[in-house]
């Protein structure tokens, strides 16, 4: 058997290695919603959970800009991919129905819809003349494919087959209950007779009827079903056994391409619908909203390198927009980390988004480390390649562990495997425990992951650690209105304010600081 030579990978730099299915930060992060928006297909959804190296994120990117580029391309690929899901639509039909001559018919429709597809492919490609050297490669690699002996030959057969059963001619007798089929003796073809008869009740022939009666093909693609009526069964079984030697070469065909798909080719259409799945995603987003933006990460060669994230959104919440009838303005937010700094400690009042802003950058980071365009104006990332998540969850009912001690081993499990690629997400850790207890806890943990991690985000409800003061630390504060201080502005920027500096804004509006009340008792 001939050695088949691979297609290149659209998505893969080197060998991928095991995808997996799921990532355990993608519940914290809300993710899940948002990938199945992006697809429900379960070929494609390892590829939106799995990170991959920098290289492979680089290829992707190429192909994105590509797409970006050029129209021409973009339909070519477009109608590709809805050319493959008529094939698998087809070839289901040849596995459902019950008459094994109709069941051969529609592979046979499905064999020729193939090849078709990939012919048309590649016209499209060489018409579009893609830059990014996967595109160029995928074209150049298609070419010598349909040349190949086991293609050409399914491509000839089907046409053979396809010319010798169209050349079939026979009788339908119909007499009373009764229908027959028999050979063809050259009698005269009724269908000419009753045409000339209606011709003139016709017109011009513009509506359905009359366009199918002139030209019977016309419009028969359109109307055929799946599984036949009883008679129609019984005629086209009659046929078959009229013409033995024709439905021969059928079944024949039928068994030599029992797989009529290519398996490189089934990969590489999975592999273009991996980006054609996310355009289509990132256009619902945008039509809802044109002033939302996606933009191709940088991602740094330095573990410790400078980061930021311009104009980002919760993508969660974007979508989550998109879907609601009465829409909520969505903030946009800033993160950055200088080189020397690794840990961003975010304090501030309570249902101001400060959680949003943390899941904002977890998902940038895994869209990012999979390779497409992420939620953001403009962003310079850290090379993540794992993320750990640590939010706030209710006790288990089978576990005879209290919640703090639950919290306390998912903690020493993170810093136990956290390293140089790790982002840590800690969202109101050890808020089961009381507030020094928590603030000297959440100070050990801050101090082994200083040593370790890429970057850490720390959201805290309960006042800054004592670590938050170490080198390396940033303070981020939930911002509110100066002049309305209990009035959220969902923005969150940097910040030396103390933890208590919201409350202390509150307690002067309503004249509750020390010298407010005291005024107020005064005589």
């Amino acid at each position: 058997m001939p050695v088949r030579e691979p297609f290149p990978s659209l998505l893969f730099a080197a060998d991928p290695g095991g995808l997996v299915g799921w990532q355990p930060y993608f519940d914290d992060l809300n993710l899940q919603p948002v990938l199945s928006a992006v697809t429900t297909d379960t070929v494609l959804w390892p590829l939106y959970c799995s990170v991959v190296d920098r290289m492979s994120i680089r290829l992707r990117h190429s192909v994105f800009r590509d797409f970006d580029a050029n129209a021409a391309l973009v339909r070519a690929v477009d109608a590709f991919v809805a050319d493959m899901a008529e094939v698998r639509r087809l070839s289901a039909l040849s596995h459902r129905v019950h008459n094994p001559y109709e069941a051969m018919g529609w592979h046979l429709d499905a064999g020729e819809h193939y090849v078709g597809a990939v012919r048309r492919l590649l016209a499209g490609l060489i018409a579009a003349q893609p830059q990014s050297p996967p595109m160029t490669q995928l074209a150049a690699r298609l070419s010598v494919f349909v040349t190949e002996p086991a293609h050409a030959d399914m491509a000839d057969a089907a046409a053979r087959i396809r010319a010798a059963l169209a050349g079939l001619r026979y009788n339908i007798a119909v007499s009373r209950d009764n229908v027959s089929v028999t050979g063809f003796h050259s009698e005269p073809d009724f269908t000419i007779r009753t045409r000339a008869m209606l011709d003139r009740f016709l017109g011009d022939g513009i509506d359905e009827f009359s366009a199918r009666l002139r030209a019977p093909d016309a419009g028969a693609e359109a109307v055929r079903h799946a599984d036949l009526s009883a008679v129609e069964s019984q005629i086209l079984t009659g046929v078959g056994r009229l013409f033995p030697q024709e439905f021969a070469d059928l079944a024949a065909f039928c068994a030599d391409t029992a797989d009529i798909v290519d398996p490189r080719i089934a990969a590489m259409e999975a592999e273009l619908r991996f980006f054609t799945s996310y355009r289509a995603f990132i256009a619902m987003l945008t039509a809802h909203d044109e002033r939302i933006e996606f933009c191709y990460p940088q991602i740094d060669d330095v573990p410790r390198a400078s980061t930021w994230i311009d104009d980002a959104y919760d993508v969660a919440l974007l979508l989550s927009n998109v879907r609601s009838a009465d829409p909520e303005p969505l903030v946009r937010n800033d993160f950055g980390l200088e080189p020397d700094e690794w840990a961003a400690i975010v304090s501030g009042p309570n249902q101001a988004g400060k959680t949003t802003f943390a899941r904002m950058i977890g998902q940038v980071h895994h869209l990012a480390a999979i390779g497409v365009p992420v939620p953001a104006r403009r962003a310079r990332l850290r090379p993540i390649v794992t993320i750990f998540t640590h939010f706030e969850r209710a006790q288990s009912a089978v576990s005879d562990r209290g919640r703090l001690a639950e919290e306390l081993t998912r903690l020493a499990d993170i810093v136990h495997h956290s390293d140089a690629g790790a982002l840590v997400i800690l969202n109101d850790s050890l808020a089961s425990t009381s507030r020094a207890d928590a603030a000297a806890l959440s100070s050990a943990v801050l101090d082994k992951l200083s040593g370790s991690c890429a970057a850490c985000v720390y959201v805290t409800a309960v006042g800054a650690p004592a670590s938050s003061r170490a080198p390396g630390t940033v303070s981020l504060v939930s911002a509110v209105d100066p002049d309305d201080p209990a009035r959220r502005t969902f923005r969150i920027e940097r910040s030396s304010a103390p933890g208590t500096a919201y409350a202390t804004a509150i307690a002067a509006k309503y004249r509750l600081t020390y010298d407010g009340v005291r005024n107020r008792l005064a005589p």
